[in-house]
């Protein structure tokens, strides 16, 4: 009997670490899936999302990506949405961003940082057909930016 309880008790041990490790290197993969994680919050919106990883592993990744570091001393990766929509008003941005004074929308498309480049081109290229400013020779994180007001 007690070789069945310790043999339980290092299966439960074992299961504890292998769930802990799969979660610390646990990456959003997309858009979508970094709209189900419980980080930064704040940067959801219908244009991106933006993960911060909590682990060494996840922080590795994220370095490697060229993530972006924000003022808490925290790496960022961005996803973006594929099927992001630009809009033509501050009304419809309103709606797809949010604004931080409801006087103004803006809209950044950030090359650096981003999980997915491919996609992250192909936004940057629509942002500039959309009026959009080439901020890659002014900024260090090299983007596109929309501005609305109201």
């Amino acid at each position: 009997m007690k070789f069945i309880i310790i043999g339980l008790g290092t299966v439960s041990l074992l299961l504890v670490a292998w769930l802990f490790l799969l979660s610390s290197i646990f990456v959003p993969k997309d858009y979508a899936s970094c709209l189900k994680t419980h980080t930064n919050d704040y940067t959801k919106n219908e244009l991106s999302c933006s993960f911060s990883p909590g682990t060494p592993a996840q922080q590795r990744l994220c370095e490697e990506k060229d993530g972006v570091i924000n003022q808490f001393k925290q790496c960022l990766i961005i996803y973006y949405n594929p099927a992001f929509v630009f809009p033509k008003n501050f009304d419809k941005c309103l709606q797809k961003i949010g604004s931080t004074n409801g006087q103004v929308c803006d809209l950044e498309i950030n090359k650096r940082g981003a999980y997915d480049q491919d996609l992250v081109q192909k936004l940057f290229d629509e942002c500039l057909k959309n009026g959009g400013q080439d901020n890659t020779k002014f900024m260090s994180t090299g983007g596109c930016s929309l501005r609305f007001q109201k």
